[in-house]
């Protein structure tokens, strides 16, 4: 059964309409307000929200707004969304290193 695109929008945006949240993997990790603070996007909701309060709105903040509308109507991926997010969140300078890139490597590359 095919569900119409309405019926994936987000409840304050159509009431009475159950939210469906939309994952992308790996998450994206943003920087918070607060010192220290992370934040790890990993839906396409989350990601339309931290969109909404940042300060630089360029051309990736931009395509990674329409991205993430596209993803909530079902045309466009999850992974599109997640790709966007994480160009804008670099170009807003919130953009953390991934937890996997922190951390030592076990095995070296010959």
């Amino acid at each position: 059964m095919r569900t119409s695109p309405r019926s994936r929008l987000h409840p304050r945006l159509f009431k009475g309409v159950a939210a469906i949240m939309i994952w992308f993997s790996p998450a994206v990790p943003v920087r918070g307000e607060r010192v220290g603070m992370r934040y790890m996007v990993s839906n396409v909701e989350a990601a339309s929200e931290h969109l909404l309060q940042w300060e630089k709105r360029g051309p990736h903040w931009n395509k990674a707004v329409r991205v993430c509308i596209a993803a909530i109507a079902g045309e466009a991926t999850p992974q599109e969304a997640r790709r966007c997010f994480r160009l804008a969140a670099k170009e807003e300078g919130v953009l953390m290193a991934d937890l996997d890139d922190a951390s030592p490597r076990t095995r070296r590359s010959r």
